[in-house]
Formats: structure tokens, sequence, C-alpha cells
């Protein structure tokens, strides 16, 4: 079955083979696994651990890192301060980032494509690369030797964290928030 946990303080680990789990307002560490659901996450204050096999994870606020994987299905990151490690093996990937993350940020896909959305001010060193679709972004960027329609790499507002980006069956794009 599915589990809700709701206004925890302290450390939380959940387990299910057949459910969706669902967040909201935890401080303190965070480890949830799935077999066949989705995941939600909102209102975390600790470093978070999720994975599921069958279904998407959603990705509200978090003050700590992340490290979400799903085998079937589409991650969005709404908003994390620490660093964020995001993998999925059959959907997209959205991030909409508008605070300075600490630390270095992986979004990457195996079947979708990755769309990120970041504050104008931001700074970070770009790797964005795909197989099957082509890399785009409204931020200015400078470009050492070929310029490739599948890759960029560029500090963008004079460099900060690593954002990698990578794709194998989609397209990648960097807008800007508007």
């Amino acid at each position: 079955g599915s589990i809700v946990v709701s206004n925890i303080e302290g450390e939380v680990k959940t387990r299910t083979s057949g459910g969706s789990l669902k967040f909201n307002s935890v401080k303190g560490n965070l480890i949830g696994k799935t077999s066949g659901g989705s995941i939600k996450l909102k209102d975390c204050s600790g470093d978070v651990s999720v994975g599921t096999s069958g279904g998407s994870i959603n990705i509200g606020t978090v003050s700590g890192t992340v490290k979400a994987h799903t085998s079937g299905g589409s991650i969005r990151v709404t908003e994390v301060m620490g660093k964020i490690d995001a993998s999925t093996s059959g959907g997209s990937v959205k991030a909409y980032i508008s605070k300075q993350p600490k630390a270095d940020c992986y979004l990457k896909t195996s079947g979708g494509s990755i769309n990120v959305k970041l504050d104008a001010k931001l700074r970070f060193n770009l790797d964005a690369r795909t197989s099957g679709g082509t890399v785009s972004t409204d931020f200015p960027v400078k470009v050492s030797g070929k310029l490739r329609r599948n890759k960029l790499q560029s500090a963008i507002n004079g460099g900060g964290p690593e954002l990698v980006l990578k794709s194998s069956g989609g397209s990648i794009r960097i807008s800007k928030i508007d």
C-alpha cells in the first residue's frame, strides 16, 4: 500500500512494494523506497534519498541534499538548496531553481528531455550533453572550440557549482525564470 508521512521531526525511513510515498514537512533525513509507485516530497529540511522502480518523483522544497532515482517515470524538482543527483531511465526531467545551490547538481535521463529553469542571477559551470537531441539556453555563454548542437560547456554568470545535464533520448533546454 501507499505511505503518507507529515509533520515529522527526526529521521524517516520507509519502504513499500506496491504503493506511492508522500512526504510533507519532514525535519530530518529521509529515506524512501518503493517498487511500484510515485514519490512526492514537500518541505523537507534534511538530506533526502528516494527511489522507485515504477513511478514518477516530484520534489518540492528541500534544504538538504537530494538523491533520487526512478526507472519508470519522470522527475520534477521545484527547489533544492544542496546537491541534487536525480536520474531516470524512462522519463523526462524538469527542474526549477531560484536560489543558488551550495553544491553540484546532476540531472540525467535515458529516455526523455531535460528542462531547467534558473533565476537569471544564478552562477553555474554548465555541462550539458545529449545523444538524441539538441542543447539550447537563454543564458549568454562563451564557447571554446567547435560549437556543437548536442553539447554545451560554459560558465554561467561567471561560474559556480557544476550543473551537469545528460540525456540519451531527448533535448536539453536551460531557460531563465520569467
